[in-house]
């Protein structure tokens, strides 16, 4: 894989340990770009430029050049010099990493920053994320609802957070981290300073600006002295049970376990502080901030970033405690937030982190991503298709299968997750959403490895509608995927994997045009994760008919276009894209009165209480619905309880789905399965009445505005998560007395 690299540096080759021939290749840069010999007689290369690459190529006996295995080495600082190596592993018989070593190595200068550490994910009963010692940061909707089961932690989230005990949106934005310090007693570590010191000769005669201008041609020369705290005004929280808080995060460390991340694409911004932020309140991400660069963790998930900041963006103030011959400058310590790039989604962020306050110029910070925000994939050996979102399937099914099918033709059981026949979906598994015998919706990423199949080097997909009497169709969707080196980059979307029409033997027929797809699981060209994605299935552009089950069949090709044996495997989902029919019916009654053009009703004589007639429909044709329910508010109280209780949940008239087997799964389709129904129309009529001795309006009340709802949810997945709920168009009435 190509190491990520920022600013300028110099590359020189420490050492060779290897019999095949070795180079080295920078590319992206300003200058110094080419290709260079991996002998320690090649003259160090200066490459000059903001975000470039370099990567290592063997050459072993009459085969062409091949992409190293490569990794870095955790950066020191050398007689001044920032200074790592990238060490590399040809496809000899060794894994000692020996084989052509290069050292890349710029001045450390104050104007420069580096950071570097290792990603990984956790999971387990961790409660807070592992990489912050000192502080409690929840960063994920599953810690938080975990966090708040224990009153320590949940008195000191009333404290900084409060708002976040309030009930949220069904559909938040990304969760925001909250963070807590264990140690201080402030809500977040004070904004500190960092002073330089540049021995540019007087200055005392010139300008600020002048100042400004002259230092930033003299960098080289900039020192820094320690942080300084920029303000001891900060305001002070009130007391929290931190030693109780500690003591739980301890507990819950020793089961926290952690995998580290390869070839995961990370963006790093400075963060400024808002105004209540700087005045002692709690962080809350709202601040602005200026993106820094991007950087890829390498084999091991170690990774090296490096970012500068210029005087002239800093200069606040000078000649401060200054010798002769000095000019002193103050500026920000950075705040350093880092996120997780979706490589499927470009631009889209799957995660961040809460900042790392106040860093200096060379700083490890280590990035634990909790594994739940990860779209996770695994190979295993003897199957193609692994995954559907983070879905795992299991194997093909062993055994004859009717003629015509293709391998992989059946029920796929295993993960803990169960695939029927027709391709309705249980996932039980916790990497991925839960769901029971759902559709498939939207796009669909497909996981698969060719691990038993090296010489796969192109794919095809071919789907049909379920059956063996449909013809197949050529998949053509296209699919993307980031190469390392561009990664991160403004308004890059990937290079193009497929498809591409190229010469196969499809069917073991004559050489003729195909859409096929790059097998690129294997190239260190492209940012290692999700090179197994092997298509995204957008649902609702098939040539098939849906709702209903459509076969996926992929099979891989070697260079000679002709198919590998057993290179092949096939899935079937069952696709639904259709919302559910809801509908509450206008014609409400009271008392056999309905409403008027105003929607009003006036209460009856002495019947404070008089109910309400209500007809409503639900109806979700292939059985995917999970729950319905109808519910009253009123005013601006909101729900307001009614007769007949609610089965289950809030008081209102629901329905719910009720799980059997697996893989014969039932269905539910929504008001055609309840007894009272129409059964042409099906339409259910009930009698809501205020619960229990209430009236509709409260004593003192001439009247009210109330409103009848209707939701409803589907059991439906893209393997990542659900859809989201659908409603009626709600009914407004009055009430008066």
């Amino acid at each position: 894989m190509a190491i990520r690299m920022q600013g300028n540096w110099t590359v020189s080759v420490r050492s060779k340990n290897a019999a095949f021939q070795q180079r080295f290749i920078v590319e992206g840069a300003s200058s110094g770009n080419g290709t260079y010999a991996g002998a320690v007689s090649t003259a160090p290369v200066s490459v000059i430029g903001s975000d470039w690459t370099v990567r290592v190529e063997h050459k072993a006996h009459r085969t062409p050049w091949q992409d190293s295995d490569d990794q870095v080495s955790f950066p020191q600082i050398v007689l001044g010099q920032y200074q790592f190596d990238i060490q590399s592993n040809d496809s000899g018989s060794d894994s000692d990493f020996n084989d052509l070593v290069l050292t890349c190595s710029t001045p450390a200068t104050g104007t420069d920053f580096l950071i570097y550490g290792n990603v990984s994910s956790y999971r387990g009963p961790c409660l807070f994320n592992p990489c912050f010692p000192g502080f409690i940061v929840i960063d994920s909707v599953a810690s938080f609802n975990e966090a708040v089961k224990y009153p320590a932690i949940k008195d000191a989230i009333k404290t900084f957070y409060p708002e976040r005990l309030r009930p949220q949106p069904p559909n938040p934005e990304r969760f925001k981290p909250m963070i807590m310090s264990l140690q201080e007693d402030t809500a977040i570590p004070e904004k500190q300073n960092r002073l330089l010191r540049l021995k540019s000769g007087n200055f005392s005669s010139e300008t600020a600006l002048e100042k400004t201008s002259q230092i930033s041609t003299n960098v080289q020369k900039a020192s820094v002295a320690e942080n300084q705290v920029l303000s001891s005004k900060t305001a002070r929280v009130s007391a929290i049970d931190r030693i109780g808080i500690a003591s739980l995060a301890d507990r819950f460390k020793l089961f926290c376990d952690s995998d580290s991340l390869a070839g995961v694409v990370l963006k790093f911004q400075e963060y400024d502080r808002t105004g209540a932020e700087l005045a002692g309140g709690a962080y809350t991400g709202a601040g602005l901030r200026e993106d820094l660069g991007v950087a890829i963790s390498d084999r091991n998930g170690n990774y090296i970033f490096r970012f500068s900041r210029t005087i002239a963006e800093f200069f606040e103030e000078a000649e401060l405690d200054t010798g002769s011959g000095e000019l002193a400058v103050t500026q920000s310590a950075p705040d350093i937030i880092v996120q997780l790039i979706d490589v499927m989604a470009p631009g889209t962020v799957l995660w961040e982190s809460a900042p790392h306050f106040n860093i200096p110029s060379f700083r490890k910070i280590n990035i634990c991503i909790p594994e739940i925000e990860l779209h996770s994939t695994l190979c295993v050996s003897g199957q193609i298709i692994q995954a559907l979102g983070n879905i795992f399937v299991g194997p093909a099914p062993a055994g004859p299968r009717p003629f015509g099918e293709p391998l992989g033709y059946g029920q796929r059981v295993g993960f803990n997750n169960a695939l029927g026949l027709d391709g309705r979906i249980t996932s039980r598994n916790t990497s991925g959403p839960q769901t029971r015998c759902a559709a498939w919706f939207a796009t669909v990423d497909l996981f698969g490895c060719f691990l038993d199949h090296p010489s796969v080097t192109r794919y095809t997909i071919r789907y049909r509608a379920f059956g063996s009497g449909n013809p197949w169709i050529s998949f053509s969707q296209e699919l993307r995927h980031p190469l390392g080196a561009k990664a991160g980059q403004p308004g890059y979307n990937g290079e193009l994997i497929g498809p591409h029409s190229v010469n196969l033997h499809v069917d073991s027929g004559p050489h003729a045009l195909a859409p096929s797809y790059l097998n690129i699981e294997g190239n260190a060209l492209y940012v290692s994760t999700h090179r197994d994605r092997r298509a995204q299935i957008r649902t609702g552009a098939l040539s098939v008919p849906t709702p209903g089950p459509v076969q996926f069949w992929i099979e891989g090709y070697d260079d000679t276009g002709h198919r590998v044996a057993g290179a092949e495997d096939s899935v079937t989902l069952f696709i639904d894209n259709t919302v559910p029919f809801l509908d509450i019916n206008d014609t409400v009654t009271m008392l056999g009165t309905s409403l008027g053009n105003c929607a009003k009703f006036k209460l009856p004589t002495g019947l404070p209480a008089a109910p309400l007639t209500v007809s409503f429909k639900v109806d979700q044709e292939q059985g995917f619905l999970s729950a319905y329910s109808l519910s009253m508010k009123k005013g601006a109280t909101g729900d307001f309880p009614v007769d007949p209780a609610a089965l289950s949940g809030p008081p209102f008239r629901t329905r719910n789905y009720v799980h059997g087997d697996d893989l014969v799964c039932a269905q539910f389709r929504g008001t055609f399965d309840d007894s009272t129904a129409d059964l042409v129309s099906g339409y259910v009529t009930i009698d809501l009445s205020p619960a229990g001795s209430a009236n509709w309006l409260e004593t003192g009340q001439n009247f009210c505005a109330f409103s009848l709802n209707l939701s409803a949810n589907m059991r439906a997945t893209n393997g990542h998560g659900g859809r989201s709920p659908n409603y009626a168009i709600p009914v407004l009435i009055g009430i008066e007395a």
